[in-house]
């Protein structure tokens, strides 16, 4: 009996529950949660998606607009007074569901409509009404959309009046609550809302290709507070399927007065108070980020305001995508960075690769598998090999320029810009050697194997490939406009070095006649955090042609650095007039690639002679010292010898930077190691091997020889004395051996004193 009554009583309260609280289908998916702020007099879509789609028999949707003032936000939202807005569907009484006949599919007004449930061709089956802004909401089984005016597009097809007759107020700065109400068939009784407001708007503009430029995008605006533009702009309808609609006569305004809003009858959004954020990446002539969204800003000349942001990638690509020249894959994240003060230009990176059959002049594809070495921070200059070219990339950030209206409204045609860059390269005199003009258009592949290109006119990658003879170049450019005139805030410049081509001399690459060494070693270290030492392994051989080597350098950076490489390369080429009273073993350049040098903090640097070679140059190793090229000046570096391991020293110097550095003997240490002997003839004590050094913590400056001193004949002294008396001979030798003694103690205290665990057990 009591199992029955719950039965009936679960009945009971399933027949009796309001519809009200039902599961709830009336929902609003756009206004989007983050795209609630509009330009004052902009128009909007509400748009819900069913969540239980399809529905059988939706009903017909009420749309209405309140200030937000008069409604009172309960459990439904209550609102009272008169809406400023009123729009609502007429649903087939059948199918409940927005009739065909009710929508005019042959208004194309120069555009396109695709499937045709979209609000915006809403007429009555008999063609009338067609411009009635009240009835402009459409339902599906699996969606509603109404068409709300806000003044911008009030003389498009539309008589812009309320069902009364009376003209609509224009909705100016202020919070309003979007009210959406069932009011048949399954939806009769549910109902949804939504806050908005409208006012100053400030969007992350930019295109949106490819994603990761898209993503990057998104993720900036939620970092700081920015709009992004991601539900339908009116005119631009569309329910992700069959359904979409095109009508830019409506879509390019109220895109427009996003950016600079020139309405009159506004309250706050005016063209002085204008405030954007636009990417500097992948825009061309077709887009509207180009027509509509840049257009207005220099329209009014606001690109130098201060509400005016441009922003570009550090190394040009979100990711940069390439192969080092190990072959390995690299995918390298920018910083978004802004334009600051009165500069125009950044350049982003050089590439250094071989040259290939086609040309690179404005080109970026990230699916290229060319190895490369890649410079984002050009402040220590490029290196490349002879033969090899180089590609300079950059972006321009948009300068005044007249605009001028289309046949579309809110579309406009820029006519100026950065169009050139002129390049000037002057050798190490200071020579002109090369004058050219590239123009600024970079081009980018998105798909593998597509050979569709997407320009950019803000963007360029200038390819050189003649610069082939060996030396130090100054690579000078600025920016052009289209009339040829310079363009202030453009000017950058960096130097080049080209290394001369491998010798034989056994420092080359190798081949079955040289020492089997390159002419260039690199080496990565995945990266370390702020004070933590970074390795790199060179592990250049020593060789007999090829004496010197560079085996390791270690960093430890100022600032965390990701995956880094290191370049040593041969310096065949540099002035070597410094070094003169100096015997040199090798002579490099080592860089660690596209790192500035404050990021830095210290180096070490590893390097390894051979024996034989201090042979042959009469020296020994606390004569090696290590010195650094800085600003033509060379110096010594804190060099200490470390071990030996066979016939080859090795030795460790830091370093306050990198450039070039040679490994050499201090001043004149051959002729140090040289004595004169009292009949005037050279004596060199200098050994025929150097030492061999088993304890490189005790090594100690050794004379490479001694004074040698005559003994005359038949035991008369060199004064003629009859000699030295015996009393004196023997406190000689007792002080002899006290000093020896004495020594030996002193000595066995040091050492104990640098190497206690030495001496641990025996204490």
């Amino acid at each position: 009996m009591k199992r029955v009554a719950v039965i009936f009583l679960v009945f009971s309260l399933l027949v009796l529950v309001p519809a009200a609280y039902a599961a709830n289908d009336l929902v609003i998916t756009q206004p989007s949660v983050n795209e609630t702020l509009f330009a004052e007099m902009r128009d909007f879509y509400v748009y819900g998606i069913f969540p239980n789609s399809p529905l059988a028999t939706p009903g017909d949707v009420e749309i209405e607009l309140f200030p937000r003032s008069s409604c009172t936000f309960s459990s439904p939202v209550q609102c009272t007074g008169s809406p400023l807005r009123q729009i609502e569907s007429h649903v087939d009484p059948v199918t409940g569901t927005t009739n065909q006949s009710c929508l005019n599919l042959t208004f194309v007004n120069g555009v396109t409509v695709g499937g045709g449930y979209v609000p915006d061709i809403v007429e009555n089956p008999d063609g009338s009404n067609f411009t009635d802004p009240n009835d402009k909401v459409v339902v599906t089984d699996g969606y509603y959309a109404g068409l709300v005016l806000g003044g911008v597009t009030k003389t498009y097809n539309t008589t812009y009046k309320d069902s009364s007759g009376a003209t609509l107020q224009d909705l100016t700065a202020g919070d309003y609550t979007i009210l959406v109400s069932g009011l048949t068939r399954s939806l009769s009784g549910q109902v949804t809302s939504e806050n908005i407001t409208f006012g100053i708007t400030n969007t992350a503009l930019g295109t949106n290709r490819p994603p990761d430029n898209k993503n990057a995008r998104i993720n900036y605006a939620i970092q700081h507070g920015l709009r992004t533009y991601f539900d339908a702009f009116p005119g631009y309808f569309s329910d992700g399927g069959s359904n979409w609609s095109n009508f830019v006569a409506r879509a390019y305004p109220n895109n427009g007065i996003e950016v600079v809003n020139d309405l009159s009858g506004t309250v706050l959004d005016t063209i002085a108070v204008a405030n954007n954020t636009m990417f500097l990446y992948n825009i061309n002539s077709a887009s509207t980020t180009y027509s509509v969204e840049l257009a207005p800003i220099l329209k009014y000349n606001l690109q130098d305001s201060a509400n005016t942001t441009f922003l570009y990638y550090s190394n040009g690509e979100p990711y940069l995508t390439y192969n080092d020249t190990t072959g390995t894959p690299r995918n390298i994240a920018s910083t978004i960075l802004p334009f600051t003060g009165t500069n125009r230009l950044a350049l982003t990176r050089v590439e250094v690769r071989a040259p290939l059959p086609t040309s690179y002049e404005n080109l970026y594809d990230p699916n290229d598998t060319t190895q490369q070495t890649v410079y984002t921070d050009l402040s220590s200059g490029v290196t490349l090999n002879q033969g090899q070219e180089f590609i300079v990339f950059g972006v321009t950030k948009p300068i005044a320029s007249a605009v001028t209206t289309t046949q579309y409204p809110y579309w406009y045609s820029i006519s100026n810009r950065t169009s050139l860059i002129a390049y000037t390269i002057k050798d190490s005199g200071g020579s002109t050697v090369l004058t050219a003009s590239h123009d600024v258009n970079l081009s980018r592949y998105f798909s593998p194997g597509s050979t569709t290109r997407y320009n950019s006119l803000f963007e360029f990658g200038s390819e050189f490939t003649t610069l082939s003879t060996p030396g130090t170049y100054q690579v000078s450019l600025v920016g052009m406009d289209i009339s040829g005139n310079t363009v202030p805030g453009t000017s950058a410049s960096f130097s080049v070095t080209v290394l001369s081509p491998p010798d034989t001399s056994g420092r080359g690459i190798s081949d079955a006649a040289d020492s089997g060494r390159g002419s260039s070693y690199e080496a990565t270290s995945p990266g370390a955090p702020a004070g933590q030492a970074m390795t790199f392994a060179i592990n250049q051989p020593v060789t007999e042609n090829a004496p010197g080597a560079f085996t390791s350098v270690s960093v430890v950076p100022s600032v965390a650095l990701g995956s880094t490489q290191v370049t040593v390369a041969d310096a065949n080429t540099i002035d070597t007039s410094p070094l003169i009273g100096r015997q040199t073993a090798y002579i490099a350049s080592i860089e660690p690639v596209g790192v500035n040098p404050s990021a830095i903090s210290q180096g070490t640097i590893t390097f390894a002679v051979a024996g034989s070679w201090l042979s042959q140059h009469g020296v020994n190793p606390q004569d090696i010292v290590l010195i650094r090229d800085h600003d033509g000046q060379w110096s010594e570096l804190a060099t200490t010898f470390d071990h030996q391991a066979g016939t080859t020293y090795y030795f460790t110097a830091t370093t306050p930077g990198f450039s070039y550095f040679a490994i050499t003997t201090r001043v004149n240490a051959a002729a140090e190691n040289t004595t004169t002997a009292d009949n005037g003839s050279a004596s060199t004590g200098v050994m025929t091997s150097p030492p061999t050094i088993t304890d490189s913590a005790h090594f100690a400056a050794t004379p490479a020889a001694t004074q040698t001193t005559v003994v005359p004949e038949s035991g008369v002294s060199p004064d003629n004395s009859s000699g030295i008396p015996v009393p004196v001979v023997i406190a000689c030798i007792g002080g002899i051996a006290v000093v020896a003694v004495g020594g030996f103690l002193v000595r066995r205290w040091w050492i104990r004193r640098q190497n206690p665990a030495l001496f641990r057990k025996y204490d």
